[in-house]
C-alpha cells in the first residue's frame, strides 16, 4: 500500500503480511506499507499485525518526509 499527499487514513483489524518489495523497480521500501515525499499525512492503525514483510529498506513499514 502506497500513501499519497494529504491522505487521513485508518487501517483496523487486518493483518499486513508478507509482503516483499525488494525486487520491484519503482520503490523497494515498506514491504507492508510506504509512504514518500509527506506532507498533511494522517495515519491511524488500530489492532493491525504487521508480520514477515520484506524490503530493502523499512521491512514493514517506511515513511519519508520532505523538508
Amino acid at each position: 500500500m502506497r500513501l499519497l499527499n494529504g491522505a487521513d487514513v485508518t487501517i483496523e483489524n487486518v493483518d499486513l503480511r508478507n509482503g516483499d518489495t525488494r525486487l520491484n523497480q519503482s520503490t523497494r521500501t515498506g514491504g507492508a506499507l510506504t509512504a514518500t515525499d509527506l506532507t498533511n499525512i494522517s495515519l491511524t492503525l488500530r489492532n493491525v499485525v504487521i508480520l514477515g514483510n520484506r524490503a530493502a529498506f523499512g521491512g514493514g513499514l517506511y515513511f519519508e518526509t520532505s523538508s
